[in-house]
């Protein structure tokens, strides 16, 4: 019987890499999806030589919309079944919605919003005939409320969370699993290519986790069977009063707060 993949969108860095590096120890074959080659080969090389996997590179563009139907009809071709699928790429902007060009948002719902709904699309008919297999979805905390100054990006996660547990609920009986994952601040390095510290802004922002502490809750989490994770004790306690605050009293709050460290700084970044 051939081996069964898991495809990881993201791979080459922060949440995907730890991913990659955790399944690869529990013996997982790999796919793994980004746009850095080099950094993809680099992995591939480190994952094969320590745990002796078969591990695939595909350096792709998923803002291309074209990027998606590439992956499956390569898997297709390939003869690779993918049995856990962990949609983990997504990026941001920081800063006034009209600062930033239109197409940059355009991207953003492509790579964040359309080409999870794809892939899941295209990889979940076959989990379902076998009876078995896992979606991962990567969202935020920003999932909980509207996020002034990152608008479109809390809005695509917010589409990730909510279509991610619509499925959780429309195959509850079929032995596949879905998982959204809402991580709080996670020590990557995307807030280093922001150029924003965000801790000197959220003073009673939880301390930043480890991308191998948000993948451990993770995958604890899928194996339990729990729809949507956040990991951290304090970010769940965040992300409960978040959910449960009326959004005329959150969004005007988080406007406040948001508003310190990111308006008028209109060109950062982060996923």
């Amino acid at each position: 019987m051939p081996p069964m993949y898991s495809l990881i969108t993201g791979a080459s860095r922060g949440i995907g890499e730890a991913f990659a590096r955790t399944l690869a120890s529990e013996g997982h074959s790999l796919i793994l999806i980004a746009r850095d080659l080099q950094a993809l080969t680099a992995l591939q090389q480190s994952l094969t030589a320590q745990w002796g996997v078969k591990v695939v590179v595909i350096d792709i563009d998923l803002r291309d919309p074209n990027a998606t139907r590439i992956i499956y009809e390569r898997t297709e071709k390939e003869g690779w079944d993918v049995d856990l699928l962990i949609n983990n790429a997504g990026f941001g902007r920081f800063g006034e919605f009209e600062s930033h060009p239109v197409d940059d948002y355009v991207a953003m719902v492509q790579l964040n919003v359309t080409a999870p709904m794809v892939l899941s699309h295209y990889f979940l008919r076959a989990m379902r005939e076998r009876g078995q297999g896992a979606i991962i979805h990567v969202a935020s905390m920003a999932a909980f409320q509207p996020t002034p100054y990152m608008t479109v990006y809390g809005a695509t996660k917010g589409f990730l969370r909510a279509f991610s547990e619509g499925l959780a609920g429309e195959l509850r009986d079929s032995g596949v699993r879905i998982l959204t994952v809402c991580p709080g601040l996670t020590d990557t390095h995307f807030f280093m290519a922001a150029g924003a510290d965000l801790t000197k802004t959220l003073h009673a922002a939880p301390k930043m986790l480890t991308p191998d502490v948000v993948v451990k809750e993770s995958l604890d989490a899928l194996r339990r069977g729990t729809m949507t994770v956040v990991p951290g004790l304090k970010n769940r306690i965040v992300a409960f009063l978040s959910s449960a605050m009326p959004h005329r009293i959150g969004v005007p709050l988080a406007a406040r707060i948001l508003g310190r460290q990111f308006k008028d700084q209109p060109h950062q970044r982060y996923s």
